[in-house]
């Protein structure tokens, strides 16, 4: 876009090939350094290396930019060289930022050699040219005119110069164009021509030559004697010291005090003539002086751009006056932006998450809300039938899809196994959602009972292409083979719903013959509804659909026990994935909210800063803000400028962010799993960071926007302006919010490090360290009995058994259990496994009545272990030996096992009945090593599962790393609120810092006195510290409260979590204490120490 606005404004060409970047410099600066030059023929030579710019390596394209950069920046120094510094010469340093633009570009070409992080810098140095470019007006083209013409306007131009000089108009500071040719009573396109044409000048050298003539005069007189050179630069017009000495040595070539220093005082203070008094000069007729409102108002447009330079050349000098409150203020919104956008790019791709299908918005999930012992839950799991019946029986229904939980299945490929994980669904799942076809087609992909959809990295990796794996045969779990129908775009990892594969819904028929029967649910259910249908009408229509197939439901029973169904869009799933209640209540979305807010917090830090500084500062911009209100300022062009100066910090701020986050994303995607990248060329980011700068810099800018277009110019320019109470207030206020934000984030750092230290450590109610799991496949569940003996004749091994689930997540459950005096009228739903003898000596599970199952006992293939929440609800007093029966099969209960955790502590422990099955079919192999003899026993694991299953990969888990794996969302969560705590402080301690500077340069007279009159360098670092230490105070004492309370309501979504305890709240507000005490009394002792002398030697 830079590289656009330059070739434009130079030539109108186009900039779509990147070797032309050198040339084009490269003409630029010749057009601008020799007007007279032209395009030759041979000039064309130099764009010959477009030809082959597609061949070019981009080093050798950044070395040719290098070299024209260094040709032109030569071009430069041959201007230079040409002009002798006389009086009254042309400005020497036109080409400055030109130049120096382009010593940048070469760098950072050459630094493109290193690392593409200097991609982003060399586009900052061609966008910083293209403004440039833009801000400055064209240079005007001189048009041929009669020499009649021409002899007018010089005439004119001699009249002009002797009315300005007459009646030193251009002693006026804030003289325009505009408001000269008023002074004058003649059109300011007149003026401009006279001083173009007859004068061969341009307005500001015209003026400027009065001024440095009479600065010039007033130098040889002695009666100036008592002014300083500023003061007599500010009485013949100039209003900025750095304009007056660069417009001076341009001029003279020299500065104002080498060329004062060779003067000589030449005329006496008795011959000097006063001044003349105004003179209206009337140089042409037809312009009467009572149409100049109107001339004014029409040139208002023309003026605009000159003030906007004017204002920018302020800001730009004001940030290098105060660099150190500038770098304060560009390092505190950098890392807030930094910090914010980081946070924006994170939220942005979770809310764009599944909203890439076609048919997204008619696109729903049903659920199941169960009413049970009068307690309501939800669950994903439906009746597999359902899908047939609802395009039956409900016209507002297109289509249904099942699909099952994810498998992880063993894929044989040319004697080659490996594991996929993936699902079975609907024929019609790639007519409902929009997933790429890369090859085969959406009707014929699963429809036949063994054809098989994969992914391309499927493809890729077991054929070659997409196209090269159409038609071929993989062996699944080396039972069946199926035929490769069609290969899908891989599904981004983000999705609600990732698969490597999918196979036919009539394949999971019949594997899962229990999945037919309406009172069991299982798999998943889809609808697409037509997009005129009523949702809430199709939602009630749908609520009480199963009455009508499941057994269980008794309709005069509904008060014990009930099933509905509910509707739940499919583009909400990813960020509402948990339900509370019966009802969906959060998931990823709480996180979302919860960072949204964090990034707004790290920028209201960062405003902060900025406000304080820049009202702290108000005293030293008090009087330019007088000047601007005498000569005519209005308050809304003073407010103008100082949030344009806000605008200007933030845009900096900005860029200096983007680097950053250019920097940072790799390590940030590593943590949270993410594959951002700066999406520059999609609108909504650019947008986004276009509200985010405007948004940033009204925040920033407003309130000292505000404050100083309030001042009075009487009160200031009389040196009366006292600053009031309420400023100083507001500042003290704002200090307080920054730090209740921090401590609100240390708060929440610390106990949600305890909530995860407290999962981590957290005793389950069974031993997860050194338990491995190895799932049944292939000849390992037919050979159980033969494989746990050979496995406990190996050294490490400790214990073996079996369930159909894992301990760290039991998943199943069911109302079918019946018992000694039970309430007909009550449903329990209790959660169930299938286990192997030595169960509870494999878990290391404690048993508090009873026994475990023995082969001692044949009635024990009859009996239930149940756990304590189990044998409340059933409400035996002493439940060994009582009867319980569970789907139909009568039996005793033998033993009661403590609770332990077998789903997230975000649950509470429910029932469980746990029975016997040594019949194994599926599940997995449980298997306890002996401390420290963890790879021995893997080693004799793999041998002996090798054995029993040669065709299998071997593969096996750690319960520890699985149970870790539930809490992955609040690792990540409790390592980036670390991270953002720590920048809310430092940021926050940035402004305190700068306040700090600042107070004590405002108090330093004041320090110095006390110390002549005996005070302690502790007294007076006690008196700055304490100031900024009682609003420390008062910030914890406002933010340990609102702390406990947000603390509370997030640890409510745990059942069992850790304790609020008093101290925590201490130690954060110690921490705040100390980190502000040392970031204030860096700046208290380094003012108590200053030597009193030099703070008032001018006093």
């Amino acid at each position: 876009m830079a590289l656009g606005v330059i070739v434009v404004k130079t030539g109108g060409l186009s900039a779509a090939f990147l070797p032309a970047l050198g040339p084009l410099l490269f003409f630029y600066t010749k057009h601008l350094t020799r007007p007279q030059w032209r395009f030759q023929r041979n000039d064309w030579l130099h764009f010959c290396p477009l030809l082959v710019g597609f061949w070019m390596p981009v080093w050798l394209i950044f070395m040719s930019v290098t070299l024209y950069s260094y040709a032109a920046h030569r071009l430069i120094q041959a201007f230079y060289s040409r002009l002798h510094p006389v009086l009254m010469d042309r400005p020497r340093f036109a080409f400055r930022g030109l130049d120096k633009a382009l010593i940048l570009l070469g760098c950072s070409c050459l630094l493109t050699l290193v690392s593409d992080s200097f991609f982003l810098a060399m586009a900052f140095v061609l966008m910083g040219m293209a403004v440039d470019v833009i801000l400055k007006s064209d240079n005007p083209i001189k048009l041929a005119m009669p020499n009649s013409d021409r002899s007018d306007a010089r005439q004119k131009g001699r009249k002009l110069k002797e009315a300005v000089a007459a009646n030193h108009l251009y002693e006026d500071a804030e003289l325009t164009l505009t408001t000269l040719a008023l002074k004058l009573a003649m059109h300011p396109h007149e003026l401009s021509r006279i001083i173009n044409v007859g004068l061969d000048k341009n307005f500001s050298d015209f003026i400027n030559e009065f001024r440095v003539r009479e600065i010039a005069r007033k130098m040889r007189d002695p009666a100036y004697d008592r002014l300083t050179l500023l003061g007599i630069a500010y009485e013949s017009g100039f209003n900025s010291k750095t304009t007056f000495n660069r417009v001076f040595k341009q001029m003279t070539g020299k500065t104002p005090v080498d060329y004062k220093n060779s003067l000589k005082k030449e005329v006496p203070i008795d011959e000097l003539a006063p001044p003349s008094p105004i003179q209206p000069l009337l140089l042409r007729s037809g312009s009467p002086p009572t149409r100049a409102t109107d001339i004014l108002n029409r040139t208002i447009a023309s003026v605009h751009p000159l003030m906007l330079r004017n204002y920018f050349k302020i800001a730009l000098r004001s940030f290098w006056r105060n660099k150190a409150f500038s770098a304060i203020n560009m390092l505190g919104l950098a890392l807030g932006l930094t910090c914010s956008l980081l946070i924006f790019l994170w939220v942005r791709d979770e809310l764009r998450v599944d909203h890439n299908h076609a048919n997204g918005p008619q696109l729903y999930r049903i659920l199941e809300r169960q009413f049970s012992d009068g307690k309501r839950s939800a669950s994903p799991g439906t009746p597999w039938p359902l899908t047939l019946e609802l395009p039956r029986k409900f016209p507002e229904v297109v289509q249904a899809a099942g699909f099952s939980w994810p498998e992880t299945l063993t894929f044989t490929v040319n004697n080659h196994a490996n594991k996929e994980t993936g699902n079975w669904a609907g024929a019609n799942w790639f007519d409902m959602f929009s997933i790429p076809l890369l090859a085969g087609t959406a009707q014929t992909a699963l429809t036949a009972p063994n054809s098989l959809a994969i992914s391309r990295k499927l493809a890729d990796t077991y054929f070659g292409s997409p196209r090269a794996a159409i038609g071929k045969a993989i062996q699944i779990d080396h039972q069946q083979t199926y035929q490769v129908t069609a290969v899908f775009e891989n599904i981004p990892a983000n999705s609600s719903e990732t698969y490597d594969f999918l196979l036919p819904w009539s394949d999971f028929d019949k594997r899962n013959g229990w999945a037919r029967d309406w009172s069991n649910s299982g798999p998943r259910a889809y609808v697409q509804l037509r997009p005129d249908a009523d949702v809430a009408a199709f939602s009630d229509k749908l609520k009480n659909f199963l009455w009508g197939y499941n057994k269980d439901i008794d309709l005069k029973k509904l008060a014990s026990y009930n099933v509905e169904l509910f509707l739940q869009p499919f583009e909400e799933i990813y960020l509402h994935s948990e339900t509370s209640n019966g009802d969906i209540s959060g998931g990823r979305i709480e996180y979302v909210r919860l960072f949204s807010v964090v990034a707004i917090f790290l920028l209201l830090i960062a405003c902060i800063n900025f406000m304080n500084l820049a009202t702290a500062r108000s005293a030293g911009r008090a009087k330019e803000v007088g000047i601007r209100k005498v000569v005519g300022a209005g308050r809304s062009r003073l407010i103008g400028q100082f949030i344009g100066e806000a605008l200007l910090l933030t845009l900096l701020s900005m860029l200096v962010a983007l680097l950053l986050i250019a920097l940072l994303l790799p390590s940030f995607n590593q943590l949270t799993g993410k594959h951002i990248a700066l999406p520059f060329a999609e609108l909504d980011f650019g947008l986004a960071l276009v509200g985010i700068l405007l948004a940033t810099s009204l925040l920033a800018g407003s309130y000292p926007a505000l404050f100083l277009s309030s001042l009075q110019p009487v009160r200031i320019l009389k040196g009366s302006l006292k600053f009031g109470a309420g400023a100083t207030h507001f500042r003290q206020g704002l200090v307080v919010v920054q730090f209740v934000i921090s401590i609100l984030l240390m708060v929440g750092t610390i106990v949600v490090y305890r909530q995860v230290h407290f999962i981590q450590t957290k005793n389950l109610g069974f031993d997860r360290d050194n338990l491995i799991y190895v799932p049944f496949e292939g000849g390992l569940a037919s050979n159980y009995a033969a494989l746990k003996q050979d496995l406990l004749t190996k050294p490490g091994i400790q214990a073996v058994s079996h369930m159909d689930m894992k301990p760290t997540f039991i998943g199943q459950n069911s109302s079918d259990a019946d018992w000694r005096g039970k309430d007909p009228t009550v449903k329990i739903r209790f959660t169930h496994t299938a286990v192997g003898y030595d169960i509870a000596q494999v878990m290391k599970a404690r048993l508090l009545e009873g026994r475990e199952f023995s082969k001692a006992f044949s009635t024990d293939s009859a009996g239930y272990l149940i756990n304590e929440q189990a044998a409340r609800r059933i409400g035996y007093r002493h439940p060994v030996g009582q009867p319980l029966s569970f789907w139909k099969r009568p039996g005793k209960i033998i033993g009661v096992i403590q609770d332990f955790h077998y789903s997230s502590l975000h649950d509470p422990i429910a029932p469980l009945i746990i029975r016997l099955d040594e019949q194994v079919s599926w599940g997995n192999l449980l298997v306890r090593v002996q401390p420290g003899q963890t790879k021995q026993a893997l080693a004799s694991l793999e041998m002996i599962c090798k054995q029993y299953n040669p065709t299998f990969p071997f593969t096996y888990s750690f319960a520890d790393q699985e149970y870790q794996a539930l809490y992955k969302s609040e690792q990540i969560i409790g390592t980036l609120v670390n991270y953002f705590a720590v920048l809310a402080m430092f940021i926050a301690c940035l402004g305190l810092f700068g306040l700090a500077s600042f107070t004590a340069e405002q108090r330093r007279k004041e320090i110095g006195v006390r110390k002549v009159l005996g005070a302690s360098v502790g007294s007076v670092v006690g008196l700055l510290s304490g100031d900024f230490l009682k609003l420390v105070v008062l910030a914890i004492v406002l933010a340990l409260p609102l702390s406990w309370y947000l603390m509370r309501q997030w640890l409510q979504g745990y059942a069992y979590k850790t304790e609020l305890s008093w101290w925590l709240f201490g130690v954060a507000g110690l921490v705040a204490i100390g980190v502000a005490l040392l970031t204030v009394s860096y700046q208290s002792l380094k003012a108590a120490l200053m030597n009193p002398v030099k703070s008032l030697q001018s006093e």
